[in-house]
């Protein structure tokens, strides 16, 4: 039976996507935020829609999209202050919207907490990029099956556990926010995961300008 993944780099690729997915970034500072106005239910569509994400991204880098921003700095440059604008924009946008009173009222806002607002989370986060890319080199062996394969199992290592972690995260702004009764206490929370959200994008940005 062939080997159709590098059994020794299983594991080393799930704590690659453990650390990487755990730790903060642009995407994990949103779910925050998605969590803190809409609970981890109602966010459940913007977090499939991240995971799907983070596949639309391996697949492009698979079909060498990630060489071609190599051999091109200039487009790379624009992409990367692109998706700055986007994240800086979505968390804008989350920040200011009335989190719902109670589960039957105030339909969850399909245009700030959807599905494909969450596939454009990862989309256009560099780190994801960056992510996505060392994991190809770090944890792939071309002699060994067809690259799309070994990127479907990767795909699925990350998957399994974004999906939970991500739940975390916005289950954490969800406590966050839900342990807050003040509306003036709210709106400093608020404030407080918009400017953390803000220092996380430029942070990457200025890491994504200043590696290469």
């Amino acid at each position: 039976m062939p080997v159709l993944f590098p059994i020794e780099a299983l594991i080393p690729a799930s704590l690659f996507a453990l650390m990487m997915i755990s730790t903060p970034g642009p995407t994990n500072m949103i779910l925050l935020t998605m969590g803190a106005h809409f609970g981890v239910r109602r966010s459940m569509q913007f977090i499939i829609g991240v995971n799907c994400g983070f596949l639309v991204v391996l697949s492009l880098v698979g079909l060498g999209i990630g060489a071609l921003f190599a051999v091109m700095p200039g487009m790379r440059m624009v992409f990367i202050l692109l998706s700055g604008v986007y994240l800086l924009y979505l968390a804008w946008k989350i920040a200011r919207s009335k989190p719902p009173q109670t589960d039957n009222s105030a339909q969850l806002d399909q245009g700030q907490a959807g599905f494909f607002k969450g596939v454009l989370t990862h989309v256009f986060n560099p780190k994801t990029w960056a992510t996505v890319t060392t994991a190809m080199t770090q944890f792939t062996d071309p002699e060994l099956s067809p690259l799309m394969v070994q990127s479907m199992i990767l795909g699925a290592i990350f998957v399994s556990i974004g999906i939970p972690v991500n739940m975390v995260w916005t289950w954490a702004g969800d406590r966050i926010i839900g342990a807050i009764q003040q509306e003036r206490t709210r709106i400093m929370v608020n404030g407080t995961l918009a400017l953390m959200t803000v220092a996380i994008v430029l942070y990457v940005m200025i890491g994504q300008f200043l590696g290469h």
